[in-house]
């Protein structure tokens, strides 16, 4: 796999990312009266469910675009090596998101949707809210990541 569809493939998954998470929060906002807890572990399993398993197809990905790589005969090893060191830093930026993630699951699970938003209107900011900023901000950061490092492999 050449670096320029490596970094085509990268690019559409973050945006398929971006557009997953948006989506969620849009569910989310959805709830702002009482729902029944059947409704929002349901919403909340399948969410997971999808955040793992993007999760794992892009590390899958940087795993075959690294092993296609450095099996070329003739690559040159600061090529091989900057792949290798992409892969261990892609490995703890996956790591980070995941424990990220896992934490916020981990809210959404104890929220009571019998109470609706309006469990947070005495707050002075929704957690909702606030963790979509957060998440915008990453996925921003990770394709600004990306971008620079893929500057950097071209030179």
């Amino acid at each position: 796999m050449s670096t320029e569809s490596f970094e085509e493939m990268m690019k559409n998954w973050m945006d398929n990312q971006k557009k997953l998470w948006d989506g969620f929060f849009d569910t989310v906002q959805g709830f702002e009266k009482p729902q029944s807890a059947q409704t929002w572990e349901h919403v909340v399993a399948l969410s997971e469910e999808t955040f793992k398993k993007s999760s794992q197809a892009q590390t899958d990905w940087v795993q075959m675009w690294v092993r296609s790589l450095t099996s070329v005969p003739g690559l040159p090893n600061q090529a091989s090596e900057s792949a290798k060191q992409f892969q261990e830093m892609y490995q703890r930026w996956n790591e980070t998101q995941e424990r990220l993630w896992s934490t916020w699951f981990a809210m959404l699970k104890g929220f009571d949707p019998s109470k609706g938003m309006g469990a947070w209107a005495g707050m002075s900011a929704n957690p909702f809210q606030m963790w979509q900023e957060s998440t915008r901000k990453m996925v921003d950061a990770q394709f600004e990541w990306m971008r620079m490092w893929m500057g950097q492999t071209r030179k």
